[in-house]
């Protein structure tokens, strides 16, 4: 439990000690509720502390690194302004031996905060390094001391190794921090409560991120701690479960606050990427690029690799395989590796890059090293693959295995509610899946979803579900700029069976001319380019429907 922070009767606390002369009292007034009122208070604790007289904090580490965690507190410039006082307060460590072990440790570890801060995160894991040491060599055996210093040095370590995607280390972490929550801060705490509550939505876990991210709400009552950085990653992951569940107003509503916490912190360039996400299910994928773009100059600076350059990178490249530019979308891909587990998993944009081209072969390879992890791949990121395999299968017309995967995704997201991985899936196949899903048996939830899946692609499906595997093999030499005579060639067939298939299409199609097939096509999602390897090779009846 945290006790509510008074700054009136702190300040007045060390006004009466002040008055009585003793620097060694101001100092003693001061120094056990430092910690908290630089993060509550932080501009009154700057402008309090500024107005004391010399001798009481100028060669005090203690008072110096706070004044440096003040500068996290909201209305408070960037954090490079903090780290002056850090500096400052391990020159006057130096200076003096006779600083106690849980002090050094202590401006250690905010020094390092103040580094992540502005995305120094090689040179904070530096500083981590040193405070584990000296708990190690010299801190002693009080137990209080090293549980409040351990919980601190596990959250810091926890934060950096979550910026770094080292999601296995920092899980343990942060679950340490937060098991010795009443050694922190209610700050810390409540940053402790947004940084798992990222990491559970990272993974999948969408009702535990949520529950973490209330707890922190409820800690944060009665205080701004919420529009600070020490608030962002809650209000992040807030954002992110929303997007992940499709429920876009909720996600809006949500995000200005989330602008506003991770505003001059290193928080910033993520929760870019969070609404960047937003823009692309809105429809708004060009407004979705530039975000992410400012997202991308955000990580200029800092000195190590982050894993939201990574999501940055990841999501840029499918906003613009959305848009067709596929070139661009390969070249950006190329440079990402999956993390451990696959929360980035850029095989799952290769794959569906591959499968806008109707190369079936290339989207099968490219998911099967994540196939091959099992449970161990990230669930969130599973989900995808799993209907990827589903649609690839359902082109091959391999019912079984596409069904299989169907249902394995289709509980999954009635479960969590995670809606985003259908949103990348061509909406005729999407239909095919569901209609098919919706012949078996399924849990409710899951079947409610099927229902309304159904709704929402039965528009698009319309017209498109009668073409057939070669009707739209033709369609896609129609794109190429193909004549009859090409065509023909292409699929070996006669010229007159290439104008019967015409003639079909366009009917289908309700269009007279190439041009109108074509726009036709790109408007219900059939701009793919079609090959004779993909689809048809696995599937070639005339009148079978492929979607």
């Amino acid at each position: 439990m945290h006790v509510a922070s008074d700054f009136e009767t702190f300040k007045r606390s060390i006004a009466d000690a002040v008055e009585r002369g003793d620097a060694e009292s101001v100092r003693e007034a001061i120094h056990p509720q430092a910690r908290v009122m630089s993060e509550e208070h932080g501009i009154a604790f700057r402008e309090l502390v500024a107005g004391l007289p010399v001798e009481v904090w100028h060669s005090d580490p203690r008072i110096a690194a706070a004044m440096g965690g003040s500068y996290r507190a909201q209305g408070s410039p960037r954090g490079q302004s903090a780290l002056g006082y850090f500096r400052a307060a391990e020159v006057a460590i130096a200076g003096s031996p006779d600083v106690p072990a849980h002090c050094v440790i202590s401006v250690l570890l905010g020094h390092a905060t103040a580094l992540r801060n502005c995305g120094l995160l090689a040179q904070a894991r530096v500083k981590v390094d040193e405070a584990e040491a000296m708990i190690e060599t010299r801190l002693g055996s009080a137990v209080p001391m090293r549980i409040e210093l351990g919980a601190r040095w596990s959250l810091e370590h926890g934060l950096i190794d979550l910026h770094e995607a080292l999601f296995a280390i920092a899980r343990p972490h942060l679950e340490y921090a937060r098991g010795h929550a009443a050694s922190l801060t209610r700050a810390e705490h409540i940053e402790c409560l947004g940084a798992l509550s990222v990491l559970d939505g990272s993974e999948g876990d969408l009702d535990r991120a949520l529950r973490q991210v209330a707890e922190a709400r409820d800690l944060a009552e009665g205080t701004d701690l919420l529009e600070t950085g020490f608030g962002a990653p809650a209000l992040a992951a807030e954002v992110m479960v929303a997007n992940e569940r499709c429920d876009l107003e909720l996600a809006a509503r949500l995000e200005p606050a989330m602008i506003e916490a991770g505003r001059r912190n290193e928080w910033e360039p993520f929760v870019h990427i969070v609404s960047a996400q937003l823009r692309a299910l809105e429809g708004h994928p060009v407004v979705a690029l530039d975000v992410l773009k400012q997202a991308g100059q955000g990580y200029v600076g800092w000195d190590t690799h982050s894993i939201g350059m990574d999501f940055g990178g990841l999501m840029r490249a499918a906003v613009l395989t959305g848009l067709g530019q596929g070139d661009e979308a390969w070249a950006i891909l190329q440079t990402l590796k999956p993390h451990d587990g696959h929360p980035l998993c850029p095989a799952r944009v290769v794959a569906q890059l591959r499968l806008r081209h109707g190369d079936l072969v290339g989207a099968d390879e490219a998911i099967r090293d994540c196939e091959a992890l099992g449970d161990a791949h990230c669930g969130r990121t599973l989900v995808d693959i799993q209907l990827i395999r589903a649609t690839i299968e359902l082109e091959r017309g391999n019912y079984v295995v596409s069904d299989v995967n169907a249902d394995r995704a289709l509980v999954t997201m009635a479960r969590t509610g995670a809606r985003a991985p259908l949103t990348r899936i061509p909406s005729g196949s999407l239909f095919t899946i569901a209609t098919r899903a919706r012949e078996r048996r399924h849990r409710p939830d899951a079947q409610l979803m099927i229902t309304r899946i159904l709704e929402r692609t039965a528009d698009a499906q319309g017209q498109v579900e009668t073409l057939s595997p070669r009707e739209r093999l033709v369609l896609a030499q129609v794109q190429r700029g193909l004549t009859v005579a090409a065509i023909a060639a292409e699929l070996y067939i006669s010229p007159n069976t290439v104008k019967t298939h015409l003639r079909r299409l366009y009917r289908k199609l309700g269009v007279t001319t190439r041009e109108e097939a074509i726009r036709a096509a790109r408007s219900l999602g059939l701009e793919r380019e079609i090959t004779r390897q993909s689809p048809g090779q696995y599937r070639d009846s005339l009148e079978e429907p492929v979607l």
